[in-house]
């Protein structure tokens, strides 16, 4: 029996033959290299010297960038940075969903507008770092993980905008049924783009 790695995130097996598809991120079949030597197997997180490390480069915004990628990848600022959304969100649809039964208590229902501003807030920079690893870790392979990732990411985004927006000029918008309907769907997506992060770091 052979063992295979996927390229992109590291997934392994024993056959004779790659799977078509890598049941973790996707990745087509030709993307799985074969390992000779499992006792010299890279390991999951390892990757080869950053190209700035080789060569200085000229331009000033090249090397903030490449000093901005080594202390992400370093620091799993990815990781850390998501789970902003990832805990917030369900704390903010808790409030407004109490708002709404409630009667539309205004503690509550600010309580998740400014939540709602955190996150939105926080946004950028889980956009930035997660393409950032996208880019190193994962080679920027298209597969449909990384694809629903990122709709996933669109999706919380401008309904976080919209959210933050419309309770701003509308403080009645907080208690609302439609309100809360968004905030569903904001949940939705923070919560799918989670597992889809889960499924690729503990490829299962």
């Amino acid at each position: 029996m052979k063992k295979w790695m996927c390229s992109v995130c590291g997934y392994t097996l024993t056959a004779e033959e790659p799977p078509e598809i890598c049941p973790v991120c996707g990745a087509d079949k030709k993307l799985f290299e074969l390992v000779e030597d499992t006792a010299e197997q890279p390991e999951e997180h390892s990757e080869p010297v950053s190209s700035d490390k080789q060569s200085e480069p000229s331009d000033f915004k090249q090397k903030i960038f490449g000093f901005s990628k080594k202390i992400i990848r370093q620091h799993h600022l990815h990781p850390i940075s998501v789970h902003i959304p990832n805990g917030v969100v369900p704390v903010s649809f808790i409030f407004v969903f109490l708002s709404v039964i409630s009667g539309g208590i205004s503690a509550l229902e600010k309580a998740a507008f400014l939540n709602l501003v955190f996150v939105l807030l926080a946004m950028p920079v889980v956009a930035f770092t997660g393409f950032v690893d996208w880019k190193e870790k994962y080679s920027g392979a298209m597969t449909k993980v990384f694809k629903i990732k990122m709709i996933c990411a669109a999706v919380l985004t401008s309904s976080v905008f919209i959210a933050v927006i419309w309770r701003a000029v509308d403080e009645a918008a907080g208690s609302s049924w439609l309100y809360l309907v968004l905030n569903i769907l904001i949940l939705g997506s923070a919560g799918l783009a989670g597992f889809m992060g889960g499924k690729l770091v503990f490829k299962d």
